[in-house]
């Protein structure tokens, strides 16, 4: 509903606490890595939600398996994520 110039609005924000859901190939992924996998758990859950996401979004199994070995790399090098491409 549209409110007039200058009315005021009561707005009320709240923590969301939903757990992000991470690609099971990673995590599974994580377990052979311990190193990679401490590091990863010590990230943001934003910051882990983007390594997810961005091994999700592949288009083809070999995109994806590329992108899940550069994930694992950085991790284990305790590096953060590029905005480099493939």
């Amino acid at each position: 509903m549209k409110k007039p110039l200058g009315e005021k609005v009561v707005a009320q924000l709240c923590k969301d606490t939903t757990p992000i859901p991470i690609c099971a190939d990673l995590l599974t992924s994580l377990i052979d890595e311990p190193i990679a996998q401490e590091f990863f758990n010590s990230l943001s859950p934003s910051h882990r939600s983007y390594f997810s996401k961005w091994i999700e979004s592949a288009k083809t199994q070999c995109t994806r398996d590329k992108r899940l070995q550069k994930s694992i790399q950085l991790l284990v090098q305790k590096r953060a994520f590029t905005t480099k491409k493939d």
